[in-house]
């Protein structure tokens, strides 16, 4: 892991939910990856980090990729929040329900993004920061891809807001 220090210019951490194994956090091999690299082109002027709310790739038993367990989540979150102290992000982009849903448990509710093709994101307080939390882009890339510049258009949107909100300059 490279050692972060905080951000001068805006910065943006985006959180995905975990990583294949041998590949780094929301590398543009995937699909995801492919994704936030055309958010972040379009995001001129601000510095990225990618990480993910667990750094294992948690499989079940056919050895498939899984989403992390209640407790998998809560034995890595030190180390999310760690990261995010060290860094100090001016926006945290929770990429997906399941990242939302823990980054928001600490601030005593769930937020989960709206209904398919609705890309209306809000920054909300979280302990961590704040968070703007998305829809998953690899669901947008998949399933809604027709869609996919009406999203890009609203998480842009939604990230220039709260960067503008904390007056960052």
């Amino acid at each position: 892991m490279r050692k972060q220090v905080a951000c001068r210019k805006p910065c943006v951490m985006f959180v995905g939910i975990s990583n294949k194994q041998g590949v780094a956090a929301l590398d543009s091999a995937t699909t995801t990856g492919r994704v936030i690299d055309k958010l972040a082109s379009s995001l001129s002027g601000c510095t990225f980090i990618k990480t993910n709310l667990v750094s294992w790739a948690p499989a079940g038993p056919d050895g498939r990729l899984r989403y992390p367990t209640p407790a998998e989540i809560e034995a890595d979150r030190p180390r999310l929040k760690s990261e995010i102290e060290r860094s100090r992000p001016h926006v945290i982009i929770a990429l997906g329900t399941v990242v939302a849903n823990a980054l928001a448990r600490t601030a005593g509710g769930k937020r989960q993004p709206r209904a398919p093709g609705h890309f209306v994101y809000q920054p909300m307080p979280t302990p961590y920061g704040t968070v703007v939390a998305v829809h998953h882009p690899a669901y947008v890339a998949v399933y809604q891809r027709r869609h996919i510049r009406r999203y890009l258009s609203a998480v842009s949107t939604a990230v220039a807001a709260a960067i503008a909100a904390a007056r960052v300059p």
